[in-house]
C-alpha cells in the first residue's frame, strides 16, 4: 500500500534532481589571519580618544578601530559648530568631519581622505543621537563595504564612531587598479556559481543602467532562468595587501530542486535564490558570496490615527492601529508550559481599523485614493500560489478553486474587508486568502512606518517604489508573497541591496483541524486529525512493481494476499 500511494504522488509532482543552492558564504578578506601586535599598537594609540573603561573594537586585520567610544574631554564639539535650537544639521557634517580629523591617525586617513569622503546621509529625527554617515571611493569606485559613523549628541558632542573608511591611496593589492574584464565576463563567473549554466558573455544583453548600476538580461537559450536582472556595479574589494578591483554582482534565478517541501503541479519544482557577489576583475575569481535570502527558524502610548485613508479588517487594535501578535491576540504569551502540548489558544475576531497610514514623520498613504488592490508604495501583497515564483503566471480574480495569481481586491470603495478564519477547512479559500493578503499588506506597511522615524527610510536602504526626492534607490516595493507555493509551515526573506526588490514568503501552516474522513469499513469510520511530515524517506525505487490493491480479512489487519506485496 505504501508503494501505491507514493506511485500516485509521483504522478501529480514532477521533481528534479538538484536541491536548491544553499551555497556557504564566501569572504576572502574574512579568511585572512590576524596580525599579531596589532590591537595592542592601536590600544596604545587611541589611550588619549578613547572614554576609560569601555573596550575597544578593532579590525585587527587592518589596525583600524570599528566602535571607539571617545572620551568627553576630546570629544566637545568645537564653538564653531555648536548648533542652536533648530539648526543642529547645519552642523553636523562639519562637525563630524572636524572629528575624524582629529582622529584620522586611528584610521590611517590623510586630511584629503577627510574632507573628501563620501557623505552618505545624516540620520537626524529630532531626537536621540545624530549620526553622520560617510563612505569612501577612489575616482568614483566605491570601497566595497566600507562606511564610517560618527554619532553624536543633539549638542553634536563626539559620542562614539562606528566603523572605518580606508585611504585613497590604498595600494592595490596586486598590480594596479586596473579593470581588465568587463562586465559581462565578470557576471559569467557569478551567475555559473548559482545556476550551473554555461553562460557565456556574449549572451548577457544589456537592460541599461540607473542608481549608479548596470542591469542584464539572458536570453531562454543560455540556459539560466534569472527571476530578476544581472545588477552589477565596479567597487574595490580590500584586503590586508591592499585593494583588488572588482565588480559587486547579484543574481537572482530560478534554479530547479527536489526540497520535498517545494511542490509544483506544472513543471519542474523551482526555487528562486539570490546571491550576492563580488567578482575580482582581474582574474574572475569569487572574493565574496553571501546568501541574500534568510530562513525563519523556529512600547508605550501610541499617536493617533489620521483621517481617512482604508478600512482594513484585520487582527490590529482599531484605536492604536497597532497590529496583534497573533490572531489569538496579546495576551495568551507568554506560554506557561514551555513545552510542546498542542495547546492553541482560541482566536479572537478581528477589527476594522481605518487610517491612510500609521502615523509617522512623513505620513505617506499606504495606497493612492481610489486604490482597488493590495499594492502600495511600499508593498504590493498577493497570492503566489503558481509557479514560476512572483505575481503573475497567471494573473486572474480571485476564485474557488484558484486559477491564477491575485492581490486582494477591495470589497467596497475604500474598504478591504474580506475575513480570515484562521484554523478551518472552510471551502470559501479566495475570501480566506484575500483576509492574509490583506493582513500582509497591513502588517508590512506598519512596519514601514514604525521603523521611518528610528532611522530606516530612503537614504538607508528602505523599501519603497517612490522615494520622493528624500535619497536612496528607487522601484524596491516589497514583494509580500502569501501562500506562497513552495513550503511550509516557515516563511524567509530575501534582501538585495538598495534598489531591487526584497521578497518575503509566508507559507501556510497546515490546520491543526485538517481532518481525513474515513467512511469505510465501519470499523474505522471516524475523522481523523492529519498533517503534513517531512519524516521517513523522502525518495523511494519505483522501479519495481507497484501493488493496486491490497485485501485484508474482515475485522483484522491480517493480509491476504501478502505474497503480492
Amino acid at each position: 500500500m505504501r508503494r501505491h500511494a507514493v506511485a500516485v504522488v509521483v504522478v501529480l509532482l514532477s521533481v528534479v534532481s538538484l536541491f536548491a543552492r544553499d551555497l556557504p558564504n564566501i569572504d576572502k578578506f574574512g579568511e585572512k589571519s590576524g596580525v599579531p601586535g596589532n590591537s595592542a599598537a592601536l590600544l596604545q594609540k587611541a589611550k588619549t580618544f578613547a572614554r576609560a573603561g569601555l573596550p575597544l573594537h578593532d579590525e585587527n586585520r587592518l589596525g583600524v578601530p570599528t566602535f571607539l567610544w571617545v572620551s568627553p574631554s576630546v570629544g566637545q564639539v568645537p564653538p564653531a559648530f555648536r548648533p542652536g535650537t533648530n539648526d543642529v544639521a547645519t552642523h553636523a557634517e562639519d562637525a563630524a568631519r572636524s572629528y575624524l580629523g582629529m582622529l584620522a591617525s586611528l584610521y590611517n586617513l590623510s586630511p584629503s581622505d577627510v574632507s573628501t569622503a563620501k557623505l552618505r546621509y545624516i540620520h537626524d529625527v529630532g531626537r536621540g543621537p545624530v549620526i553622520v554617515k560617510l563612505e569612501q571611493s577612489i575616482d568614483g569606485v566605491e570601497i566595497f563595504r566600507e562606511e564610517i559613523n560618527v554619532v553624536m549628541n543633539r549638542k553634536l558632542d563626539l559620542v562614539a564612531v562606528t566603523g572605518y573608511i580606508s585611504s585613497a591611496a590604498t595600494p592595490p593589492a596586486q598590480s594596479g587598479l586596473d579593470f581588465r574584464l568587463d562586465e559581462p565576463n565578470a557576471a559569467i563567473t557569478a551567475v555559473r556559481d548559482l545556476t550551473l549554466a554555461n553562460v557565456s558573455g556574449s549572451q548577457f544583453v544589456s537592460a541599461g543602467s540607473r542608481d549608479g548600476y548596470d542591469f542584464f538580461t539572458l536570453p531562454e537559450a543560455a540556459g539560466a532562468a534569472l527571476a530578476e536582472p544581472v545588477r552589477m556595479k565596479k567597487v574595490f574589494f580590500h584586503v590586508p595587501e591592499g585593494l583588488i578591483p572588482a565588480y559587486y554582482v547579484e543574481v537572482i534565478a530560478n534554479t530547479p530542486t527536489s526540497d520535498p517541501t517545494l511542490l509544483s503541479l506544472t513543471g519542474p519544482a523551482m526555487s528562486v535564490d539570490g546571491y550576492a557577489y563580488v567578482v575580482s576583475a582581474v582574474d574572475g575569481s569569487i572574493l565574496f558570496r553571501k546568501n541574500l535570502s534568510a530562513n525563519e527558524k523556529g512600547p508605550g502610548g501610541a499617536p493617533s490615527l489620521g483621517p481617512g485613508g482604508f478600512t482594513y479588517r484585520v487582527w490590529a487594535d482599531p484605536v492604536t492601529g497597532v497590529p496583534g501578535d497573533t490572531p489569538a491576540g496579546n495576551a495568551v504569551h507568554p506560554k506557561v508550559i514551555a513545552a510542546p502540548d498542542g495547546f492553541q489558544a482560541p482566536m479572537v475576531a478581528p477589527s476594522d481599523v481605518t487610517l491612510p497610514n500609521y502615523p509617522f514623520s512623513m505620513n505617506d498613504p499606504w495606497l493612492p485614493a481610489g486604490a482597488t488592490e493590495t499594492v502600495g508604495n511600499n508593498v504590493d501583497a498577493y497570492l503566489n500560489l503558481f509557479s514560476p515564483d512572483g505575481y503573475g503566471n497567471p494573473i486572474t480574480a480571485p476564485a474557488d478553486p484558484p486559477t491564477g495569481d491575485y492581490r486582494a481586491n477591495r470589497t467596497a470603495v475604500d474598504q478591504f474587508l474580506h475575513t480570515h478564519v484562521p484554523d478551518t477547512n472552510s471551502t470559501a479559500l479566495a475570501e480566506n486568502r484575500q483576509g492574509a493578503i490583506q493582513q500582509l499588506f497591513y502588517n508590512n506597511n506598519f512596519l514601514h512606518d514604525w521603523f521611518y522615524d528610528s532611522g530606516f527610510n530612503e537614504a538607508s536602504g528602505n523599501a519603497q517604489t517612490n522615494n520622493f526626492g528624500r535619497g536612496g534607490l528607487v522601484n524596491d516595493s516589497l514583494k509580500a508573497q502569501a501562500d506562497d507555493f513552495q513550503s511550509f509551515s516557515n516563511a524567509n526573506m530575501l534582501t538585495p541591496a538598495d534598489g531591487t526588490r526584497p521578497r518575503m514568503r509566508m507559507y501556510v501552516f497546515p490546520s491543526i483541524s485538517s481532518m481525513l474522513d474515513v467512511s469505510a469499513p465501519p470499523s474505522a469510520v471516524g475523522k481523523y486529525q492529519v498533517g503534513i511530515s517531512m519524516s521517513g524517506p523522502q525518495a523511494f525505487d519505483l522501479n519495481g512493481k507497484s501493488i493496486i490493491k491490497a485485501t485484508f480479512v474482515a475485522g483484522t489487519c491480517n493480509v491476504t494476499n501478502a505474497a503480492s506485496l
